[in-house]
């Protein structure tokens, strides 16, 4: 007889967002302090204004590296010096 393995229920989308929001603070690239996370069911929607396009890739680059997140749109503007 086989053992069904249990899934590992979801990661709430609070422990989502802190987890988010620290990794965005360990990025010295990031200013994270602009960059607002929302996270729906494990979608995560980055948003804010940041000076150059590195910044918003590697918000974007450190989000997708959490465990649990699903998708994730960047919705960050990067403003014209």
């Amino acid at each position: 007889m086989s053992k069904k393995r249990s899934k590992s229920p979801a990661r709430s989308d609070q422990k989502l967002t802190q987890e988010i929001q620290d990794a965005l603070k360990l990025d010295n690239s990031v200013p994270e302090e602009r960059i607002a996370v929302e996270v729906s069911d494990g979608s995560v929607t980055l948003s804010g204004n940041v000076n150059g396009l590195f910044q918003k890739e590697a918000a974007e680059y450190d989000t997708k590296r959490i465990r649990g997140v699903r998708a994730v749109t960047n919705l960050i503007n990067v403003s014209a010096r």
